[in-house]
């Protein structure tokens, strides 16, 4: 990938990789277990027929779409549990088999009378209904090879589906903040405007996050199903980017972080989000710099942000130089959360920035929807669904409306 030569990367992924020795496999993986074990242990204390602890367990589809991942995990890397944990990792890889059960690959002639159906029942969703091209949700799917539809509510997943159109549509066709685009995410990733901050417990636990995301207004059938369905479906409605912004080494300042790698497609995750949230923050830094730039000159860090800040930005270039590092631009040492208050401030908003993203609180929104993912990222903690939906939706926006998509 381009820019991915530097040895930040390789650090990186080098202290991702360490976390995979089955020493600490073993102990990472207990307390996974421990984890799994706690969000069943209300229902183990019944008794049911097995097929009967699955069904009562799927009547929570926010616990179940984020402990899918953690599952399989579960699964892969049993040699290295003790063997106090084999009871539990068998009844919970059982559970995974029971939700995959849920969904199945329509025939064509049964897509399109599932698609009919849909069209005409009024539960067409506003988002279907802005775009104005069933036609092409049709296609999609037509297009996908894996199972997509849920038996318990098939018109829930083609709802899922239409959302997913809608919103990949908007993203080509319209100003990336426009009002209107802003209002439609909304109304499917959430309101999020007053998420400036979130709970730290998200981060460890998958299921609080999946509350978080959905108390805030997250549309969960837009996610609900399974890895490759949707991986497939955000492909072909190009929501999923084809490469990779490119790094920019001058703008390129995050430290090498120490991540504990939870197990093997976390890991893969990991490094996906990580090469596509460095490329999209050395893409902003960039452009915010040369927009300051050529508005205020090239002292406007010293002036056109907070003191704290702007000494913050100094003390950390200070210590990468005394390391061995390359001088990069002082802006390349700030903090994601200092995005919202640098385009934020009320006289860089008004002379530069409000031609770009129309509205304050939209772009504030897009990065606040990016925060939890990337501490997710630099922890190597699992990425969810609802992550990578958010990631890709909120990346694609913000390089399309600095001109960088």
């Amino acid at each position: 990938m381009s820019g991915m030569n530097d040895e930040r990367f390789s650090k990186w992924t080098s202290a991702q990789a360490a976390a995979f020795q089955p020493g600490r496999m073993s102990s990472l993986l207990e307390r996974q277990c421990g984890y799994l074990a706690k969000q069943l242990r209300t229902i183990e204390q019944a008794v049911f027929e097995p097929w009967g602890l699955v069904d009562d367990i799927l009547e929570n589809d926010r616990a179940m779409k984020a402990m899918v991942g953690p599952l399989g995990n579960v699964e892969k890397w049993m040699q290295v549990l003790d063997t106090r944990w084999e009871r539990e990792t068998r009844r919970l890889t059982h559970l995974l088999s029971g939700v995959e059960s849920r969904f199945r690959l329509p025939a064509v002639d049964e897509s399109r009378q599932l698609f009919e159906k849909f069209v005409g029942s009024g539960f067409t969703s506003a988002l279907a209904e802005a775009q104005n091209r069933m036609l092409d949700l049709q296609r999609t799917i037509e297009s996908i090879h894996a199972p997509w539809l849920d038996v318990r509510d098939p018109m829930r997943s083609i709802g899922g589906l239409a959302g997913i159109q809608a919103i990949g549509r908007v993203l080509t066709v319209a100003p990336p903040f426009e009002n209107s685009v802003t209002a439609t995410l909304r109304s499917a990733l959430g309101d999020w405007r007053p998420a400036n901050t979130f709970p730290e417990r998200i981060i460890d636990d998958p299921v609080a996050r999946v509350d978080f995301y959905s108390d805030l207004g997250f549309d969960t059938a837009l996610t609900d199903f399974p890895v490759t369905a949707f991986q497939q479906t955000l492909d072909l409605t190009g929501l999923r980017p084809s490469s990779l912004p490119p790094i920019i080494p001058e703008y390129d300042g995050w430290a090498t972080p120490a991540p504990e790698a939870e197990e093997e497609d976390a890991f893969v995750r990991s490094v996906n989000a990580y090469r596509l949230l460095n490329g999209l923050e050395t893409q902003l830094r960039d452009f915010v710099d040369k927009m300051l730039t050529e508005a205020f000159g090239e002292g406007w860090p010293k002036h056109r942000i907070p003191q704290a800040m702007y000494q913050s930005w100094k003390t950390k270039r200070e210590l990468a130089i005394e390391h061995g590092e390359q001088p990069r631009r002082l802006i390349a040492y700030a903090d994601f959360t200092d995005y919202i208050q640098i385009i934020g401030r009320k006289d860089n908003w008004q002379n530069v920035f409000k031609p770009i993203f129309k509205r304050r609180e939209g772009i504030q929104e897009s990065l606040y929807r990016l925060q939890p993912v990337r501490v997710c990222t630099m922890h190597a903690r699992e990425i969810t669904s609802d992550d990578k939906f958010l990631l890709y939706v909120e990346t694609r926006r913000i390089l399309k409306a600095i001109g960088r998509g």
